[in-house]
């Protein structure tokens, strides 16, 4: 096992083809960059590339698109868009945004207006037998009113003021509290308030919507609300079909975005001079012939690699270069601290002993075996280096469960591998 060796690269060209170099290194997967500012090859007179990245902007407003939250950004093959202008993919972005926007507002539209419904039909069912419409109630001048509901325990202090200008109409008692509102005077309101507001009174909002009876306002807002669960159903079709529509598109436009995001902004790792770029970087040693074939179709383009031991530019960076069974192990490396670029790799060290011990101490058979699939099916399904690891240690324990006689805790359930050697012998 060793740390891949490294050419410290020399990318120049015209100023004008820098965005396209850019893109070639990062498509190029290899290409590690280094600010050119703080190489000794350049001068006083060169200047930093950079500026306002053009794509922020459009990329945040990409990501504001109301897609939901059952949706997420893919990468995706964004060569369609990339041959749009910016004019073009803002109108893209500002028509999908529009559309988005009106179909989520409605939704939640609905939704406010079936949550206020269900909420009042549960009040109204403690309203019944209230012979007044609310809207008579609700007109009068000179009296105000408050619904809302009272603890049992509450109602019984209110003979303690029996002089105070308010009178407490219960409708409903369920036990624990009653139901019912409470009226005063306009200039008496306030204090009828305080009083109330002592007893844990919890005031019940009637919107104004509200108009009869409870008895027909129940009615109206059942019908009401089978018509709304109908609009909801279909709003949330059209949406599930608008998002099926545009998914693709979405994540074409997303991916250009943050390519071109991204590649722009390692221009301020870049140096000019006049009309020409300079731009300095790392590739591993035994890529450095397919990076220099990616520039091929950029004219005016030089580039001129050495040695990154014998470069005294910059820090070459740390790539570690393993086999495949050490290869997941360099996470618990790289979690510690990379080695310096000609020091040692301990990745095989703690592949092995990481492994062996694991085994060691934890010895099944039958377990060992499960961890191993439980690691393949994870590595499997999400890439993910830990699963790859349970795979190699799963072995290890079954190897020395083997050993140990070992399979699910049970002990006795195989005679030790020693033991059978030891009657051979």
């Amino acid at each position: 096992m060793s740390i891949e060796k490294m050419e410290y690269v020399t990318i120049v060209g015209l100023e004008k083809y820098v965005d396209r170099a850019l893109a070639k290194c990062v498509e190029s997967g290899v290409f590690h960059i280094s600010d050119a500012m703080k190489s000794p090859s350049t001068e006083a007179s060169f200047i930093r590339l950079g500026g306002e990245n053009p794509y922020k902007e459009l990329l945040k407003r990409v990501v504001s698109i109301e897609t939901g939250k059952d949706f997420t950004f893919e990468k995706a093959d964004f060569e369609k868009v990339s041959v749009m202008t910016e004019t073009e993919i803002d109108d893209l972005i500002s028509d999908m945004k529009q559309q988005f926007h009106e179909v989520n507002g409605y939704i939640n539209d609905t939704e406010e207006k079936i949550r206020q419904r269900q909420q009042v039909l549960k009040q109204l069912t403690h309203l019944h037998g209230m012979k007044f419409d609310f809207k008579r109630i609700f007109e009068c001048s000179h009296i105000q009113v408050q619904f809302g509901r009272l603890p049992c325990e509450s109602a019984l202090k209110l003979s303690y003021y029996s002089d105070k200008t308010f009178i407490f109409v219960p409708y409903d008692d369920d036990g624990v509290y009653q139901w019912g509102f409470y009226f005063a005077p306009a200039d008496h309101m306030e204090e009828a308030k305080r009083i109330f507001k002592t007893l844990y009174f919890e005031k019940v909002r009637i919107p104004d919507f509200v108009k009869d009876t409870p008895e027909v306002e129940e009615k109206r807002l059942n019908d009401e609300l089978k018509q709304l669960e109908k609009d909801l159903e279909a709003a949330k079709a059209e949406y599930d079909e608008l998002v099926a529509e545009n998914r693709e598109l979405l994540n074409q436009i997303f991916s250009y975005l943050k390519f071109s995001h991204d590649v722009y902004e390692l221009r301020t790792n870049v140096a000019a001079y006049k009309s020409k770029f300079y731009m300095t970087g790392f590739v591993p040693k035994s890529k450095i012939k397919e990076f220099k074939e990616c520039f091929s179709a950029i004219p005016e383009i030089s580039i001129v690699n050495k040695n990154a031991s014998e470069s005294t530019e910059d820090t070459p960076p740390v790539k570690l270069k393993n086999n495949r069974f050490a290869r997941p192990f360099s996470m618990f490396v790289e979690m510690y601290g990379l080695p310096s670029y000609n020091g040692f790799n301990p990745t095989m060290l703690v592949a092995i002993t990481y492994t062996i011990l694991f085994g060691i101490m934890f010895g099944d058979l039958g377990q060992g075996l499960v961890i191993s699939l439980i690691g393949w099916f994870v590595y499997r399904k999400s890439g993910n280096m830990l699963g790859a690891i349970l795979q190699r240690v799963g072995i290890s324990s079954a190897v020395f469960g083997l050993l140990y006689g070992s399979v699910f805790g049970f002990e006795e359930a195989l005679n030790p591998m020693w033991t059978k050697l030891g009657r051979g012998a």
